[in-house]
């Protein structure tokens, strides 16, 4: 092969003579002398797939190029273990070079991922360069002679290539990263997780992983692929399972995919103690055939199950199958070795990659217009059923205004029906005890008498059912009210009913409430009035109205040093007609309590009381 003097690139694929050495012992002096054992290459990239053989290539070159004795020597396949120079001078003299991934990165001759000779070339002297392979990986020699300077423009061009896809996954890893910490679902946490680990597998496939990474690691260097591309295809299927919704759409197959994954988990475990060679062909294999399948699904579910995200789903996985099978083909010797079959992985990564990213974008795009469309459902709904509660509300109240219409008339019907017979019954026990007390003994004037006191204690009962029904009707007129003042005045008002009564009241001043004057003022006197009544046994009794702050609100009391009760019948206490005393030991209707609760619910307030029996008892309420 002679080097011209406008040679600057030269590919030696056909130039190559090849030997096979299946036993893997022949040493350089052997196959040196060994010419017959060599054949001609007929590929521009020598390809035997994976072999377990060790192979020898030879090509004798010749240098014409006047001022150019340094070149360079690439092998851009770097996946190759074992790649070792023999130069053998016109002198006869070899020199070896041993080469690889299986050294330390340190000690490549040149420093760059794939695997690169210097060649010194003598002017106008031949020399023929052997080269060794041995390797469990596809044995394939993408072999090509540069001039340094040519060399460094076109590895230029090759770097900002890698810089822009490695830059895209990059791009595209955070960006959806930050979608994921986000929005937390799942579909970008297995996309994330498959940008990843497929940008590793990339980033070692291409021999940077070993540069920038594990340099002095060559045995993680070869697991590196194996072990990325496994957990890249658990991340892809998983993604695929959850876009594609393949549990409701392809239950089976989704059973499939999830076997599958559980297979592919054995992958790194394993990968200490299996051989390299079958490992990654049973890999690439299954994630060939997975990604097809895959593929498969994605049309089937856009056109069969009408789930539009998958569209752009398909198109990317289409794209990433493109270049899966340009790749494994060439891998298999079943492709030549060319820039579109040696970069297929990278072209259709990245346009899927960034079509997935339009995938996901779609598909929030439709479960925003999907849980837009559900709000409004949601709103009409809740339009619907809230005209449907307002119109059985407004039933409601027109039915609770016709009813208490109903009980006002009915009660005023039976306060005149009751009051004619009791005034009638009062009249002519009047006329007799006036007629003929003198000719009724002592007991049937008791017995008129009572029949005077029971006519006499009906009409007060009716006139408080009266009063109760109008305190549950009456219009609340709110405003600030004097309760101090409105206490003294009550507690004067009933002490003027019973002149020679001895009581002691304290009224605490500056006490001020919100509420109505007219319905507090009942409220007062019916507590304040209980106050006097219960504590007329005592010698000296007591009668006191204070308030006090409890958790932020004003507590008001009235207090007593009178009979009490006992607490255990607390709860009958504001009930209608509900009495804790003998009504001959101490008068009243029973309505007063009911009357004060009544009062104080609907100030929004609560009332309750607290007492011991022969001690005394107090009355506590609050107001909104």
């Amino acid at each position: 092969m002679v080097l011209r003097a406008d040679t600057q690139q030269l590919l030696l694929g056909q130039h190559l003579q090849v030997m096979e050495d299946k036993s893997g012992r022949l040493t350089f002096t052997q196959v040196a002398a060994a010419d017959a054992g060599f054949s001609p290459s007929r590929q521009l990239v020598p390809n035997f797939g994976f072999s377990r053989s060790v192979w020898w290539f030879r090509v004798r070159l010749l240098n014409q190029h006047p001022s150019q004795q340094a070149w360079l020597l690439e092998n851009s396949y770097p996946l190759l273990d074992h790649f070792d120079l023999y130069l053998r001078g016109a002198d006869g003299r070899v020199t070896h070079e041993p080469g690889g991934r299986a050294l330390p990165f340190a000690s490549r001759q040149v420093v760059h991922p794939n695997l690169m000779f210097r060649l010194p070339l003598t002017y106008a002297q031949p020399v023929d360069v052997y080269l060794r392979v041995e390797t469990g990986s596809s044995v394939q020699l993408p072999l090509t002679l540069w001039q340094p300077e040519r060399f460094n423009i076109s590895d230029a061009d090759q770097q900002r290539m890698f810089a822009g896809f490695y830059g895209l996954l990059l791009a595209m890893f955070a960006y959806n990263l930050l979608l994921f910490l986000s929005l937390r679902d799942a579909s970008y946490g297995y996309y994330v997780l498959y940008v990843g680990c497929f940008g590793l597998f990339q980033f070692s496939l291409n021999g940077l992983g070993f540069e920038y990474l594990w340099p002095e690691s060559p045995r993680w260097g070869q697991m590196s692929i194996p072990f990325f591309l496994s957990l890249s295809l658990v991340a892809m299927l998983q993604f695929s399972r959850l876009f594609l919704q393949l549990a409701q759409n392809l239950p089976r197959v989704n059973t499939l995919l999830r076997a599958s994954q559980g297979l592919l988990l054995l992958v790194p475990p394993l990968l200490p103690v299996l051989d390299y060679s079958p490992l990654i062909r049973g890999v690439t294999l299954f994630g060939l055939v997975s990604s097809v399948l895959i593929c498969l699904c994605g049309w089937f579910v856009w056109l069969r199950c009408r789930l539009q995200q998958a569209r752009y789903f398909v198109f990317a996985w289409t794209c990433l199958l493109a270049g899966m099978l340009l790749y494994a083909l060439k891998t298999f010797n079943v492709l030549p070795s060319n820039f579109i079959t040696s970069y297929a992985l990278q072209i259709g990564a990245g346009l899927e990659v960034l079509l997935l990213s339009f995938a996901l974008a779609h598909r929030l795009k439709i479960l925003e217009a999907e849980n837009k469309q559900i709000q409004r459902d949601h709103a009409a709904q809740l339009v619907q059923q809230v005209n449907e509660r307002t119109g059985q509300l407004d039933r409601a109240m027109q039915q609770l205004l016709a009813t208490n219409q109903e009980l006002e008339a009915f009660s005023y019907t039976v306060s005149h029906d009751l009051r004619a017979p009791l005034r009638a019954i009062s009249g002519f026990s009047q006329i007799l005890d006036e007629d003929c007390r003198d000719r009724l003994d002592p007991e049937h004037q008791q017995h008129l008498q009572r029949i005077r006191n029971a006519t006499q204690r009906m009409s007060e009962l009716i006139d408080a059912l009266l009063e109760l029904a109008r305190i549950s009707r009456s219009e609340l007129k709110t405003g600030p009210v004097d309760l101090s003042a409105l206490a003294q005045e009550v507690l004067t008002e009933l002490l003027c009913l019973d002149p020679q009564r001895q009581v002691e009241t304290v009224v605490a001043p500056g006490i001020t409430g919100i509420g109505d004057r007219k319905l507090l003022r009942n409220v007062l006197q019916n507590l304040l009035g209980n106050a006097l009544k219960f504590s007329a046994g005592k010698p000296q009794g007591r009668v006191e109205f204070g308030a006090a702050e409890r958790e932020g609100k004003t507590v008001y009391w009235v207090r007593d040093n009178g009979a009490g009760f006992d607490m255990r019948y607390a709860g009958r206490l504001f009930g209608a007609f509900q009495r804790l005393h003998d009504d001959k030991q101490f008068e009243g209707s029973g309505i007063g309590l009911a009357s004060v609760q009544r009062i104080i619910h609907r100030h929004g307030g609560e009332v309750w009381a607290e007492a011991t029996p022969e001690v005394g008892a107090c009355f506590y309420f609050t107001l909104a």
